[in-house]
């Protein structure tokens, strides 16, 4: 078989595999603080625009993302995901980027490694 050929179908099962683990028991858990904070952030940056940004704790591209999202969508506990998405696509742009640095070997088991890795899929269920 191609090397190549190996490489993708290996990061196409760490993605699905990925995809699975970040969504299993996502909306059983109830909303964190910081998770709250973001909504209500979001919530109000349509209304009050500049001043919001003075308050920001973090980057406010994030609370941008969750405010588009909850104008589009009108669903809070939707808010989580933009960062099971993310944590997703973390699994391919890692394997891409170690593929390109170090050979097909080195970003096939950089998929994997992100695909199992139980902080990545903790920041991948959380909604900030």
């Amino acid at each position: 078989m191609n090397s190549d050929r190996v490489f993708w179908i290996g990061v196409l099962l760490a993605c699905i595999v990925g995809f699975g683990l970040r969504c299993y028991g996502i909306w059983e858990n109830e909303f964190w603080t910081d998770e709250l904070v973001a909504i209500r952030t979001s919530h109000t940056m349509g209304s009050i625009g500049d001043h919001c940004f003075q308050r920001f704790s973090s980057p406010p591209l994030r609370y941008l993302l969750t405010w588009v999202f909850l104008d589009y969508f009108h669903e809070d506990r939707l808010i989580r995901i933009p960062s099971l998405v993310a944590g997703t696509l973390a699994i391919l742009l890692t394997a891409l980027l170690a593929r390109r640095w170090f050979g097909n070997g080195a970003g096939f088991w950089a998929s994997w490694a992100v695909s199992l890795n139980p902080w990545m899929i903790a920041y991948s269920q959380d909604g900030r």
